[in-house]
């Protein structure tokens, strides 16, 4: 396999360095950030933000007249969270219950479910463990 390579990618015997495991790549970041190459870095990316059409006030408007595709990480969270808040507040909305694979003591979508727990029925659901609290 290793003569394979050296051939497709046209290398001497001396820029192959054989190790004895698994090629560990974290350090390998230091050198792309220190190279003067902007061409090979990628470029900055920034998540597309949800804009509500005219015709709407609020999330739930724009739900009513259409489906929303959110796409991660081309579309930004901000739109969940944003969502998650508004269903928390919303006194339409009866209950709440969310299925959470990764959050950290920063989270925005726990303090709300926290704070409308008291008007309403809301369960959270995760990896490390179960939260659930009834109005």
């Amino acid at each position: 396999m290793i003569e394979r390579l050296r051939s497709v990618f046209e290398l001497d015997s001396w820029q192959v360095f054989p190790v004895n495991g698994p090629v560990i790549c974290r350090g390998c970041l230091m050198y792309t950030r220190q190279t003067r190459r902007p061409d090979l870095k990628y470029r900055p990316f920034a998540p597309r933000e949800l804009r509500l059409t005219a015709k709407s006030r609020n999330l739930f408007e724009d739900l009513r007249r259409h489906d929303i595709l959110l796409h991660h990480p081309y579309d930004s969270y901000d739109a969940v969270v944003s969502f998650i808040e508004s269903a928390a507040e919303d006194e339409h909305v009866p209950r709440s219950s969310k299925r959470f694979y990764r959050t950290n003591e920063h989270s925005l979508i726990v303090p709300s479910l926290i704070d409308a727990a008291p008007r309403k029925e809301v369960t959270g659901r995760g990896v490390e463990g179960a939260i659930r609290r009834r109005a």
